[in-house]
């Protein structure tokens, strides 16, 4: 949580009030080789501070969600973003194989317990069944 309140305010020039984690996500990009990698999701629903633009958030834009630009963004955010924005989100975990940057070869996700989202982290031999997940290509 204190990575994604620090990223917050770096980014985004506003302090998180009430954050929680919401779900981990796994990408791995074939074309990339193989290269993986791990995303924690946290849901900000209260925050202090004025939105500031940054090198990593540019141009700033907010959507209601029934007009968010899927076609302008990574092709599996609209897989899981409805999740995150959901009024009492789901807890979740997701795997996506890209076939190259834009292209998912295959995903999965599930919702899950809240406690076991710690539990899924790459390189982990000890992964939970919702979190286990076979490497192919």
């Amino acid at each position: 949580v204190e990575g994604a309140v620090r990223e917050l305010k770096e980014e985004a020039g506003l302090v998180a009030e009430k954050i929680e984690k919401v779900g981990v996500m796994f990408f791995w990009f074939m074309s990339e080789e193989g290269h993986l990698m791990e995303v924690h999701l946290f849901k900000c629903s209260a925050y202090s501070g004025t939105i500031t633009e940054s090198e990593e958030m540019h141009p700033i834009a907010w959507f209601p969600p029934d007009t968010i630009p899927y076609p302008s963004m990574w092709p599996d955010d609209k897989f899981w973003l409805p999740k995150l924005l959901a009024p009492t989100p789901s807890r979740f975990v997701g795997k996506f194989r890209f076939s190259d940057l834009k292209q998912i070869e295959v995903y999965e996700i599930h919702d899950v317990p809240p406690q076991l989202l710690d539990d899924c982290r790459k390189g982990d031999n000890n992964f939970t069944p919702a979190c286990q997940w076979e490497r192919k290509g």
